[in-house]
């Protein structure tokens, strides 16, 4: 029975925990690892450790061609925003104080909602620097057409419509339980995801279908 990403993440992350493991690395299948690429994350929170820095997960500096560094904290240490789990390292200590992923959001948004979490508990996601992981982000979209749209690439990513729902559902549960704490930050998630649901729309094909979705 497929139960969704979260769920299979919290069986990963429970076995690696009660084997005795003092943390874990967490992967989507379709990810890609350089040699060296876990001890870089260990490195990174090490380093950010010693330089009195509360510590939550730890990802690569860059994800495809995601950053997700944003800002020095301390001593060079890297801050990171809006993380993506697949090759988020997180120490036992992290696990025990934040509990598991929400797994009722089945797919989209968990690492997102696990982020804004370990903020609450005063824990702060890093970036090892320099650190790349390759991914695919999906079907790649050439846009038709002479329309002129500036905020919008000829290419695109663009991912299956069960995705864009789960998305949109996702970003309705976590404004529910996170808004109050993350206000400003969720506004702006919230209607950037919604100019992208636009684009969307106005490019699928049947184009009701999607909205359907949407709706």
């Amino acid at each position: 029975t497929n139960s969704g990403i979260a769920v299979a993440l919290n069986v990963g992350i429970r076995a690696a925990i009660d084997a005795g493991a003092s943390a874990v690395v967490t992967f989507d299948q379709d990810s890609h690892i350089e040699a060296g690429f876990v001890d870089s994350l260990v490195r990174a929170r090490d380093a950010a450790l010693a330089a009195g820095v509360p510590v939550g997960p730890v990802v690569p500096e860059h994800f495809a061609d995601v950053r997700q560094a944003h800002g020095a904290v301390r001593d060079g240490t890297l801050f990171a925003r809006r993380i993506i789990q697949s090759g988020m390292l997180l120490d036992r200590s992290t696990i025990e104080e934040i509990g598991e992923m929400w797994e009722p959001l089945f797919i989209d948004l968990v690492d997102t909602e696990y982020e804004l979490r370990c903020l609450n508990h005063g824990l702060t996601p890093i970036a090892a620097p320099g650190l790349r992981l390759a991914h695919s982000l999906g079907a790649r979209f050439r846009r038709r057409g002479s329309l002129p749209l500036p905020a919008v690439p000829r290419v695109m990513t663009l991912s299956s419509p069960f995705r864009y729902y789960y998305r949109a559902r996702n970003r309705v549960l976590i404004a529910k339980r996170h808004g109050r704490r993350h206000p400003a930050r969720l506004l702006i998630d919230t209607a950037t995801d919604a100019v992208y649901f636009a684009v969307v729309c106005a490019l699928a094909r049947p184009r009701s279908a999607m909205w359907r979705i949407l709706l």
